[in-house]
Formats: C-alpha cells, sequence, structure tokens
C-alpha cells in the first residue's frame, strides 16, 4: 500500500462543468479524469458545486465517484445500474486503498483497508475487506449491513481474519481517498471553513507566480468555473486572490479539466 501524506489543496467544481454531454461515455471519463487529477496531486477535498442538472443527474455523478473511489473488492456492491455502464472504460484511479494485498499476513502490515459490513452480530462485524477468508472486526456502534468502514488487520484465527475498526479521524495524515461533497450553489460561502485560503481560477485574475513565491499559511481550494461564466460570477463568496494560470494561452479557451490540471501542477512542490 502506498503510504503518501494529503496535500494542503482542495478544489471546488462545477456539476456543470463534470456532468455535461450528450453521451454517457463522456460524461463518465471526464468524471473520472477529474478524479484521477485529483488523486494523482492528493487533493484533500474535491466539492462539487449543485450549479445545475437535477437530482436524477447529481445521483449518477454521485455513484460514479463512488463506484471509482471503491476497492475493486467492494465494486459489485454497487450493482448493475444503467449509468456505471461505462466506468469499466475508464482510467483506473489506482488510489493508496486501492493496492493493498490479498494475502491477509502482508495486510497486517498496512496502515489501513477499506471494508463493508455484510452481516451485524451483538459483539463483532462480519466483512468484506477483500480476503477469500472469513473476516471479523469486534462490534461498535450502529453499524447496518452495507456500510464502509476502515479496518486494520491485527492476525489470522485458524480461517478467520482478525481486524479491529479503525476511526477515520485518527487517519488524516494518510492520504487515501479526496473526501467528496455535493453542496448546493447556495450554500457555498456558509459551508466554508474560515480557515481556508480561497483561490478564484479566472483568466482575468492576476499572474499565478504571486502565490508560488508567497504560498499561504494554511489550506487553500482553487475554485474553477463553467463553461460561462467565473466563479465570482455565480457563487457568494470572497476569494483571497483572482489568479491567472498562464500570462499567454495559444488557444481561446482553457476547459475546467486543463485549469485544474494546470493549477494542481503549477503549485504542487511548493504548497504541498
Amino acid at each position: 500500500m502506498l503510504i503518501v501524506k494529503p496535500s494542503s489543496v482542495s478544489v471546488a467544481l462545477p456539476f456543470s462543468s463534470i456532468w455535461f454531454g450528450t453521451h454517457l461515455r463522456e460524461k463518465t471519463f471526464r468524471a473520472a479524469s477529474l478524479l484521477r487529477y485529483c488523486s494523482i496531486f492528493r487533493v484533500r477535498r474535491i466539492m462539487v458545486i449543485l450549479d445545475g442538472g437535477n437530482p436524477t443527474q447529481h445521483g449518477e455523478l454521485k455513484d460514479v465517484f463512488e463506484y471509482l473511489l471503491l476497492p475493486p473488492y467492494l465494486k459489485a456492491e454497487m450493482g448493475l445500474k444503467p449509468h456505471l455502464r461505462y466506468v469499466g472504460l475508464a482510467p483506473p484511479i489506482k488510489i493508496p486503498i486501492h493496492t493493498v494485498s490479498k494475502n491477509p499476513q502482508e495486510a497486517s502490515l498496512e496502515p489501513v483497508r477499506k471494508a463493508s459490513v455484510i452481516r451485524v452480530e451483538r459483539e463483532r462485524l462480519f466483512l468484506n475487506a477483500g480476503f477469500r477468508l472469513q473476516t471479523v472486526a469486534p462490534h461498535r456502534g450502529d453499524l447496518q449491513i452495507g456500510d464502509h468502514v476502515y479496518v486494520k488487520v491485527i492476525g489470522l484465527q485458524g480461517k478467520v481474519v482478525l481486524t479491529e475498526l479503525v476511526d477515520p479521524l485518527s487517519l488524516d495524515k494518510i492520504y487515501l481517498e479526496p473526501k467528496i461533497e455535493f453542496i448546493d450553489v447556495d450554500d457555498v460561502g456558509e459551508r466554508l471553513p474560515d480557515d481556508l485560503f480561497k483561490v478564484e481560477l479566472t483568466r482575468s485574475g492576476e499572474p499565478s507566480l504571486r502565490i508560488v513565491r508567497n504560498p499561504p499559511n494554511k489550506e487553500i481550494i482553487f475554485f474553477v468555473g463553467n463553461q460561462k461564466m467565473d466563479p465570482e460570477d455565480f457563487l457568494a463568496v470572497k476569494f483571497d486572490i483572482r489568479i491567472r494560470l498562464l500570462p499567454e494561452q495559444g488557444v481561446e479557451t482553457i476547459r475546467s479539466e486543463e485549469a485544474l490540471l494546470i493549477a494542481l501542477s503549477q503549485t504542487a512542490w511548493i504548497l504541498g
């Protein structure tokens, strides 16, 4: 399992810049590519701003993201939903929780892995943690069948893999996957933590060299616009800085996914 720390960067992307187009294959590939870009640069959080679409479409994107983030041994639990038809054509994400061992003894050296609850008894849980052997953990709280948990493998007892539940809050120093949340466009301003440095990506901003030379001493979040508007045109957010990624671009417009990739690339070595 690859062990790296999370970056200090989050991103905010409009729903309308991710899940659009006439063909499901195109939408799926775009969403998967954005998710992979964020994972490459160890982005902490992806905020999807619901600036369009309807609840059904929002649910489709949520399912695609959830499917792509699941370890291979848990993907079958999503079922054969029609809007997941093309997820197999998307580039694999291969985040740390995907690169775990199938051998329980080797897995005991891993800090954590993701599992799903398949049966609940009064004092223990039965889990799908990617092993052929039965896997159990002591029961805690009000977990139900289908819930996802993080577990640590602690050993073998006969043909049973013994694990213990791990509090997700204790894993904040290890990068496992980007956390994804969907937020209504009107709620973005009040849902943002005060200690975030808010960066708007816009062609009318100042050169991005200043933020590279003088990085903020706190976590930052990049805001990307949609096809028609800059973030400031549809969000009630006070940005700390508005930056232009390229002083001279050779194309008329830079797409949202391209802007995000450029921003993450330019700041990766500085922001960590």
